[in-house]
């Protein structure tokens, strides 16, 4: 439990930075927002949203496997991708191809589980399509829209 005051020094990478939702029986929507700044210049921020909704029902306990939609679409400077997958495979990745069928970026998909987080604040705004590949076939793709704000 963070008390408010966790620091990540400037050019680093944090892997400990983590939220947890424990819903205990309670469903509907529920968010998380953090606020990023500089401890020098508190004006110099970027605020961070999180967002799920919730859902229970009788079939919870049904494992569902694959990769979900992009979580921010349109995107800005990033969406995440959450995944169940039923073996990890060293060859599975999600790779991003603009309209034009050019692949831009491609990123490996590690483990089993988890979440990815996408990076398009290098990418043209614009759409593009997103597919997972395991064992050099395509398993899934979706539509991802790129928006500079």
């Amino acid at each position: 439990m963070s008390n408010g005051l966790d620091t990540i020094l400037g050019n680093s990478i944090d892997h400990s930075f983590k939220a947890t939702l424990s819903p205990t029986g309670v469903f509907g929507p529920a968010s998380i927002h953090y606020r990023i700044f500089d401890t020098d210049n508190v004006a110099d921020s970027i605020g961070v949203d999180l967002a799920w909704d919730i859902t229970t029902s009788l079939g919870e306990n049904d494992e569902a496997f694959g990769l979900s939609k992009p979580l921010q679409n349109p995107a800005d400077a990033f969406t995440v991708y959450n995944y169940n997958l039923k073996s990890a495979d060293n060859s599975d990745r999600l790779i991003v191809f603009n309209m034009l069928g050019t692949k831009v970026k491609s990123m490996d998909i590690p483990g089993k589980s988890g979440a990815l987080v996408l990076t398009t604040s290098d990418l043209k705004a614009g759409m593009y399509m997103v597919s997972y590949i395991s064992n050099g076939k395509v398993k899934d793709t979706s539509r991802l829209v790129v928006n500079h704000r």
